[in-house]
């Protein structure tokens, strides 16, 4: 039996990924939660390349925001919360992971 491999499908140039886990929470009076990991997780058979994005850039420090994930692998991205003061208590960011086919 021959098995014929699949492309993912796109929706509005939507590629889907993994990535875990889904949220982050920093907690100002846990030093151990200012720095977190996210894994994005490849599932294709190809390459895809990523940039992570912020609402509040200058309130943290992605390391490696840019760069690849080889077929079926995971990277894990570093994010450190860099400004806890207690005017940032309760305030929500956000981050966007920019993913595609790495030519």
């Amino acid at each position: 039996m021959h098995q014929q491999k699949r492309q993912p499908e796109l929706v509005e140039g939507n590629l889907p990924v993994f990535v875990f886990p889904t949220e982050l929470i920093f907690y100002a009076d846990d030093q151990s939660t200012h720095k977190q990991v996210l894994t994005l997780y490849n599932p294709y058979e190809f390459a895809l390349k990523f940039k992570v994005l912020c609402t509040t850039p200058n309130k943290y420090v992605v390391v490696d925001a840019a760069g690849a994930v080889k077929p079926q692998c995971c990277v894990d991205i570093v994010i450190r919360h860099r400004d806890v003061r207690s005017c940032h208590y309760g305030v929500i960011d956000k981050f966007r992971l920019q993913v595609s086919e790495q030519s």
